[in-house]
């Protein structure tokens, strides 16, 4: 029988409980360990015409060290087998940087006689103010993604280092306004026993890497900061939203009870996850997985999946400054082949184009291909570029498939 959620209908008693928005499912108790972000004051002032282009050279340098950065943090997010989606949120945050909405709107507001960090400031607020206007929720959280890059390009600006948490002596509940997703490469599970920030969502990318990291998490507790005093030990529940500060000791046990049980229920939930995924009615169904990273195969593998149903390979390709060789290719494939353990795999070749862009030999990483808006996307770029990105490919994944059953191109 399917393992059953431990359902809380009654919170502990009141006390000092915020309620946020819940992100991340699991019990969290340890001390407190607040992450201030915010900025050093921004100046304003209106430079003389003679420094102008020095305003507009400010401002361009910022945004290329911006994207040297994001282009670290996703190799380094890479090295350490990340999840696809932080990947995926770099690579955005990076096609941001190269946008004429964000790029030329600022240089505009400089010609405007504005110093670079006030116009940065300004522009991205107006920004953050037309994305928060938009119905749509999902698209709705995009504001904090401009608000997280021009962040980015104000540290730069005002020579403040931007992507430094400090060493744990000791596990720890992160309390933060919000977290933006270099951040993650930050979060060891082992110091990390959960977060809380003020702002943020149900779709925001820091309920998404809470989540690909399996990190209780609740965002949207406003005010928890304020409620920080050296020593605070806080209690989150991220499957129901609840904030602690500093839980009695009764409140302390119950909810000790209550991450037992849900780690009761995970373990439980991966033991019927090797069974046979059977109908009530005998059909027998066959469950493969979608993965976009070598090292999601192998977590496949533990859940039971019986294959790889698609292994996307763009996340191979992109926030780097050359393509990946044969031999480095060749590597990944049989990592998620060797992973399966001779269940059937299919890998997928480049699906680019569009707003997912790679570099060949003598471009620069991340140029956007302006035919791509004429279709020239994923199997029709692949034959177009058929000798510096396809044939390395298919080489790759012919000489992949010999590694045991299953392996398909």
């Amino acid at each position: 029988m399917t393992p059953t959620p431990p359902v809380f209908a009654t919170p502990p008693p009141v006390g000092q409980r915020l309620r946020g928005i819940p992100v991340s499912p699991g019990v969290a108790i340890g001390p407190a360990h607040r992450v201030q972000r915010g900025l050093p004051e921004i100046p304003e002032y209106c430079p003389t015409p003679d420094h102008l282009p020095e305003e507009r050279r400010r401002f361009l340098e910022a945004v290329e060290n911006s994207r040297q950065q994001m282009k670290r943090l996703a190799e380094q997010l890479r090295r350490q087998g990340g999840r696809a989606e932080l990947l995926g949120i770099l690579d955005a945050h990076r096609l941001m940087l190269e946008d004429r909405m964000v790029v030329e709107g600022v240089l505009a507001r400089i010609d405007g006689h504005c110093n670079a960090e006030w116009a940065v400031s300004r522009h991205i607020a107006e920004l953050r103010e037309a994305f928060r206007a938009i119905d749509d929720p999902y698209l709705r959280e995009k504001e904090r993604d401009i608000e997280q890059v021009g962040r980015r390009l104000l540290h730069n600006l005002l020579g403040d280092p931007c992507d430094s948490f400090g060493q744990f002596p000791q596990p720890v509940i992160l309390v933060s306004e919000d977290f933006g997703p270099a951040d993650a490469l930050l979060m060891n599970q082992e110091t990390v026993l959960g977060f809380v920030t003020e702002l943020g969502g149900r779709n925001s990318h820091t309920a998404i890497f809470a989540r690909s990291l399996g990190i209780p998490a609740v965002a949207g507790a406003a005010g928890v900061m304020q409620r920080l005093r050296p020593g605070t030990t806080i209690a989150l529940d991220g499957g129901h939203g609840w904030v602690y500060i500093d839980p009695d000791s009764a409140q302390s046990r119950q909810l000790e009870e209550r991450r037992r049980q849900f780690q009761g229920f995970r373990r439980d939930l991966l033991g019927e996850a090797i069974q046979p995924a059977v109908t009530p009615d005998g059909t027998r169904v066959t469950l493969l997985a979608n993965v976009d990273l070598p090292q999601d195969a192998e977590r496949a593998r533990r859940m039971g999946m019986e294959g790889i149903g698609l292994y996307r390979t763009e996340h191979l390709f992109m926030n780097r400054a050359e393509p990946p060789g044969e031999e480095e290719q060749l590597a990944a494939y049989r990592q998620v082949i060797r992973a399966m353990e001779g269940r059937p795999v299919v890998i997928r070749t480049l699906d680019l184009g569009g707003d997912k862009q790679v570099s060949t030999p003598g471009e620069r990483c991340g140029r956007r291909c302006a035919e791509s808006a004429l279709g020239l996307v994923g199997i029709r770029l692949c034959l177009k570029r058929e000798r510096t990105l396809f044939l390395t490919q298919l080489r790759a994944v012919l000489r992949a498939a010999a590694e045991g059953e299953g392996g398909e191109g």
